[in-house]
This record gives structure tokens, C-alpha cells and sequence, in this order.
């Protein structure tokens, strides 16, 4: 056992195999092995300990009851480590660090980082295998190239990076903290059990898919509190539980969509045969789009564009629920005919419009006086603020809305030609029109034909 603030060199190193031994590199002092073991035989350790203690070694490896442990601010250094059976690498306490090329783990293996600590690999393109168990809590884990899990994986605090992160029949528990993955995939029997925590997946260039051998196979559960952020396109095909909030890039959802006071940030395509359950209020904070109803008693609030149906084919959309337009929102509703070519919203519960209703006529479709379309139906409407931007019409046709707030319905009459001199619209020029045009005479008004002023120049002459 050498403990003491040392400098020494070793060609080739057994930590720990006819007995127990250890040796420490602590007070600022620093040890320097080659090819080292630790354990095997017996009980062995290798330590750094406190600020500025260092150990180097290139390949080690850590045998039966061997440990590997940085504490207290210590650094070790190695190339290639391999861990075995009931072995220990431990890494504790606020800037401790083991810094190695490539990690190899056996089942029994047990890796413990935490308080600051970090364990990270400073080699590309070497692949790492975990089959013991690793835990995480309030450390960091970073490993620059893909690691195999086929034993269990856990972060309670703190953070584990990895481009890619393949469950090989293993387990990886989230309680806390960040997991920042480029891609995660399993196989069948892998677990994965999410109860906090956030969990980003960096863009890869391709579409992640959740479904049949997808992100998670086939389920994903986002646990309340808690942010799931794919900064690729995602294809749902099988389910995803929301609780917390979902970012992507864009989701095509073609499966089962669960939202429970849920966010759900970025472009959503909605298709036809796709499920969107609601309990609670839910947001989604992008761009909304596609033909699929929405299920559930619960509220669901746009905050950005909704274009219900697809782009030049009109539908029907159910909601069994509450809808809410928030002031920065767009509904756009299209009129292709007059029979039933035209987008309509079926709200169950009550409709609360704010921001703007835009009408569109995309192909060419005009209007013919006496059409109406019922675009919404609802229990009961709350208006927000809602500003109603209404195509223009043929001559001598406009647009009635005096009852959509009532009942949903827009319809085309004849609006009624000026007539020259008749102040106040009755469709005759009389002794009436002189008297409103004697009260305003030689005067600057604001009302326009209602005060005399025919020309609209500000002035009743």
C-alpha cells in the first residue's frame, strides 16, 4: 500500500492479487502505472484523492472485487478499461473525474458517479458496453460514442450523454436530470421506466420513429413535469402518453396521441385513423394541421395556426370536449362549395374563439347569394376577441355575420347599392337627408355619408 504525495512510474502493475493493496495518490500527489489490474486474486483499489491527486495508466483492468475510485476532486486517467465481475468504479464529490478511451462493464459490474462528479470518455468511434449496472445521481456520465446497455442504467440527478444509446435487452431507469442522446433504441425484453427528468434527442438527419422496434418500441410515456425534445422529425405510429411536455421538429401522427395537461410544441400533422385522447388542458404551441377528430372531455388550446382537414379537401372535425383559440392563434376554414365543401369544427363543450377566423375560397369557388355555411356548432361560444377576416364577395354580395357568434353560420346577401344624397340610408333622398346635411353644414365631421359628407372629405359641404 503506497499512500503518499508521490510521483512514480511503473511498467507493469497488479493492484490487489495474491492480497489486498491499494494504492492512493492524494494531497496534490500523482501515480503513473501501465497495463495496471486491480483486484482479480484479492481485494484491490486504486485511488485518487483531493484536488490536484492524479492517477494515469493506459489499459486497465479492474478484476473481482477491484475499485476504481476518484473522490474528493482527484483525476484518473486510462485508455481502455474493463471492468469485471463484482468489480467497482466510483467517482465522487464536486470536479472528481476518471477520464478513459473505451469503458467495458461485465455483469456484476458496478459503476457509481455522483455529487459532481464525472466519468467521460475523451476517444471517438470506440464503443462501450454496459452489462453490470451504472447509477447517476447528481453527476454526469459522458460517453462520446454509442454505448450497449444489457444490464440497468440509472439516472436519479445529473446528467448521461451519448450519441447513441442502444437497451440490448438491458434496463434504463430516468427518476431526474437530463439524458441527451442522439438516438435511443432497444430490443425486445428492454425496459425503460421514465417517473421524471427530461430527455433530449439531438438531430441525427433522419425521422425518429415511435412504433414497432422504434424510441421506446412501441410507447412512450412522458411523465408530468418532465420534457421529451426530438430535434428531428417524428413518425408516431405506435403511442405516446404525454404528462409534461413534447417538443419535435415536426410529428406525423399516424398512431395514438394521449395528452393529460400536456404541452406539445412544434408542427403537428394530424392523420386520418390517428387517436388524440384529452383529459385535463392541453396547448399545442405550433402549427396544427389534418383530418383526425379528438376524443376525451378534456380542453385543448391552440396557441398558433390551425388549418383542420387537408390543404383543398374539405372536413368534419370532431372535438368531444373544450377548444380554445388563444389571441395568438389562426383558424383557417375553407369554402370549396356550397353543398358541403367547407371546413366545420363540431365542439361538444364550449368554444372559445380568440384571435382570427381566416375564410378562405383556395380554388376559384365565388359564392352565389342565398348559400350559408355552417362552419361551427358548439354549446356554447366565448368570444375572445375574435376578428373575422371574410373573403371579398361578387357585386352587390357580402357576408351576414350577425348570428355566428349565436350559431356558427355565415351567409351571403345582397348588400344594398349608395344612393347619392341619402344621409341616412333609407333608400330615399328627402327633406330627412337635408336636415342631417343643415346640422353638419360647413362643418368638419368624422361620420362620413351619416353626417352629409357624400365625398367622404372630412367636411359637410
Amino acid at each position: 500500500c503506497i499512500r503518499d504525495s508521490i510521483s512514480g512510474v511503473s511498467t507493469f502493475s497488479q493492484i490487489g492479487h495474491r492480497s489486498r493493496g491499494t494504492i492512493e495518490a492524494f494531497n496534490g500527489g500523482s501515480v503513473e502505472l501501465f497495463d495496471a489490474t486491480v483486484g482479480g486474486g484479492s481485494a484491490g483499489q486504486l485511488i485518487a484523492s483531493g484536488a490536484g491527486s492524479t492517477v494515469v495508466t493506459s489499459e486497465l483492468t479492474i478484476g473481482s472485487s477491484g475499485t476504481l475510485t476518484a473522490i474528493a476532486g482527484g483525476m484518473i486517467t486510462a485508455g481502455d478499461v474493463s471492468a469485471g465481475n463484482n468489480s467497482l468504479i466510483d467517482v465522487q464529490g464536486q470536479n472528481s473525474l476518471i477520464l478513459l478511451t473505451q469503458l467495458t462493464q461485465d455483469a456484476g459490474g458496478a459503476i457509481e458517479i455522483g455529487h459532481g462528479a464525472t466519468l467521460r470518455q475523451n476517444r471517438f468511434n470506440s464503443s462501450n458496453r454496459i452489462n453490470g449496472s451504472a447509477r447517476i445521481d447528481g453527476g454526469t456520465l459522458g460517453l462520446n460514442s454509442r454505448v450497449d446497455v444489457g444490464g440497468s442504467l440509472e439516472l436519479i440527478a445529473g446528467n448521461l450523454s451519448t450519441p447513441t444509446l442502444h437497451l440490448a435487452q438491458g434496463s434504463l431507469a430516468i427518476h431526474g436530470g437530463l439524458v441527451d442522446l442522439g438516438e435511443l433504441t432497444t430490443t425486445t425484453g428492454a425496459t425503460v421506466d421514465w417517473t421524471g427528468g427530461d430527455i433530449l434527442l439531438r438531430s441525427m438527419g433522419s425521422p425518429h420513429v415511435i412504433g414497432n422496434q422504434g424510441l421506446f418500441d412501441q410507447q412512450v410515456a412522458v411523465p408530468a413535469g418532465s420534457a421529451l425534445t426530438i430535434q428531428d422529425p417524428v413518425i408516431l405510429d405506435g403511442a405516446v402518453e404525454v404528462r409534461g411536455s413534447l417538443s419535435t421538429q415536426r410529428l406525423r401522427h399516424f398512431g395514438t396521441l394521449a395528452l393529460h395537461d400536456a404541452t406539445v410544441a412544434g408542427g403537428v400533422e394530424l392523420f386520418n385513423g390517428s387517436t388524440t385522447e384529452l383529459t385535463g388542458t392541453s396547448r399545442f404551441l405550433g402549427t396544427v394541421s389534418g383530418r383526425a377528430d379528438f376524443s376525451g372531455t378534456g380542453t385543448i388550446s391552440f396557441a398558433d395556426l390551425y388549418q383542420p382537414g387537408d390543404r383543398f379537401d374539405t372536413d368534419r372535425i370532431n372535438f368531444d370536449g373544450n377548444v380554445i383559440f388563444e389571441p395568438t392563434s389562426t383558424l383557417e376554414l375553407e369554402l370549396l362549395d356550397n353543398l358541403s365543401g367547407f371546413d366545420r369544427l363540431n365542439v361538444a363543450g364550449t368554444l372559445t374563439l380568440g384571435g382570427s377566423v381566416d375564410v378562405l375560397l383556395p380554388n376559384g369557388f365565388m359564392p352565389s347569394l342565398g348559400d350559408q355555411f355552417d362552419l361551427l356548432d358548439f354549446s356554447s361560444l366565448v368570444d375572445d376577441g375574435l376578428q373575422l377576416n371574410l373573403p371579398l364577395l361578387a357585386d352587390d354580395l357580402g357576408w351576414n355575420v350577425d348570428s355566428f357568434s349565436t350559431d356558427g353560420i355565415l351567409r351571403v346577401v345582397e348588400t344594398t347599392p349608395f344612393l347619392e344624397g341619402d344621409a341616412n340610408a333609407d333608400g330615399i333622398v328627402d327633406g330627412l337627408d337635408f336636415v342631417i346635411w343643415n346640422n353638419n353644414k360647413f362643418t368638419q365631421v368624422s361620420g362620413g355619408i351619416a353626417d352629409a359628407d357624400f365625398n367622404q372629405d372630412g367636411t359637410t359641404d
